[in-house]
């Protein structure tokens, strides 16, 4: 069965959550497996607790922009696994972003709500560390590229990671790009010669960026259980199913005006203080 996913999503509160949603149905529609998105939650964010109590007849205070429109849009239901919920026609999996001492961003995709990552605290654990942690939580691991944290001290740190040759050879173990990795950014050389690549859209929290949900990612061909979708990605990546790159990069002129945007209005709040 083929699977798309964009690996790396984010929910945030400024963004209209019925426009982001809809984006990525619309785009799921088009293809010929189910789409999932792969949530990266920073510090401070519980979507997926959120919707999940939902799904469950829970009455957790929901964020403000998880409103009853979007709701209705895109009702959560449960799937036989505790790190996956449909809303809709779409996926959402759990996981969490995490950022090192060294301020590099470690995700946790496809990661079990129980295995306690979200009590992890940013900023106090090395690099190594947390991706070491997210082996052992049998989640994926990613480093993802982003717009000048590959560059210096923390290039070099990452560099060292994506060629140990323990962590590249772990089958759950990848280097991550997103959509604004366009020209003249380089094709990184840890992507030839590390562990493999795992593609999303990487959304800025600047008011319009929400149409980009789902506009890149991956492709995969797996043995998928219905019922366990993200537990069908997780294994099929494991072992070692070929990984294919779906969807389109952002020009330069676009991918320039949202960096400037979202440093315009302070966007490391956001994010968790990770740029």
């Amino acid at each position: 069965m083929t699977i798309y996913a964009d690996a790396h999503v984010h929910f945030y509160r400024c963004f209209d959550l019925l426009r982001l949603l809809s984006a990525a149905r619309d785009r799921g529609r088009t293809l010929d497996g189910p789409l999932l998105l792969l949530l990266c939650e920073s510090a401070g964010y519980a979507y997926f607790r959120a919707l999940h109590s939902l799904a469950q007849g829970g009455r957790e205070s929901l964020p403000a922009n998880l409103t009853a429109e979007v709701l209705v849009a895109f009702p959560p239901r449960l799937t036989d696994e505790s790190e996956s919920l449909r809303l809709g026609d779409l996926v959402l999996v759990a996981g969490r972003q995490l950022v090192s001492s060294e301020q590099v961003e470690v995700l946790a995709l496809a990661a079990d709500p129980s295995a306690g990552l979200e009590a992890w605290p940013d900023g106090e654990h090395p690099a190594r560390e947390l991706v070491e942690r997210v082996l052992e939580s049998g989640a994926l691991a990613v480093l993802p590229w982003g717009v000048g944290k590959w560059l210096g001290t923390r290039g070099r740190l990452v560099a060292e990671l994506l060629s140990d040759a323990k962590l590249a050879e772990h089958p759950r173990f990848f280097s991550g790009d997103i959509a604004q990795r366009c020209w003249p950014w380089p094709r990184p050389a840890a992507f030839a010669r590390g562990p493999r690549v795992l593609p999303g859209s990487d959304i800025l929290p600047v008011a319009g960026a929400e149409r980009r949900l789902a506009g890149f990612g991956l492709r995969v061909d797996v043995d998928a259980d219905p019922g366990r979708p993200a537990r069908s990605l997780r294994e099929g990546l494991a072992g070692g199913a070929p990984v294919e790159v779906w969807g389109r990069r952002e020009g330069l002129l676009s991918t320039g005006i949202e960096q400037l945007r979202y440093r315009w209005r302070g966007g490391d709040r956001e994010r968790g203080g990770d740029r």
